[in-house]
C-alpha cells in the first residue's frame, strides 16, 4: 500500500470510530452519567494519552537516528570527494 492509501485508511477508521462513539453516547446516556463510569473514562483516557505520547516519542527518536545516519553518510561522501577527485585527475604531483 502506498502512504496515501494507509493515511486514508487510518482517517476513515478514526472517523468511523468517532461516529460510533457519538451514536453509542446517545443510546447509553444514563449509564455514562454515573460518577463511577466518569472516573473509568478519565483513567482510560489517561492511559491512551500516555501510550500516544510514548509512540510519538519513539517515532521522533527513530526519525532522528535515521536523519543522523544519513547526515553522517553525506558528510563522509563529501569529505572523501575532494581527495578522490585529486587522485582521479592526477593532481597530486602538482604539489612538488
Amino acid at each position: 500500500m502506498t502512504a496515501i492509501a494507509i493515511s486514508f485508511a487510518c482517517f476513515c477508521s478514526c472517523a468511523a470510530a468517532c461516529c460510533l462513539a457519538a451514536s453509542y453516547r446517545e443510546c447509553c446516556q444514563k449509564a455514562i452519567s454515573s460518577s463511577d463510569s466518569k472516573e473509568g473514562v478519565k483513567l482510560s483516557m489517561g492511559v491512551v494519552a500516555t501510550l500516544a505520547a510514548l509512540v510519538l516519542g519513539l517515532l521522533v527518536a527513530s526519525a532522528k537516528s535515521t536523519y543522523d545516519a544519513r547526515e553522517s553518510e553525506i558528510n563522509q561522501i563529501t569529505a572523501s570527494k575532494p581527495l578522490s577527485l585529486v587522485r582521479r585527475l592526477g593532481m597530486s604531483d602538482m604539489d612538488h
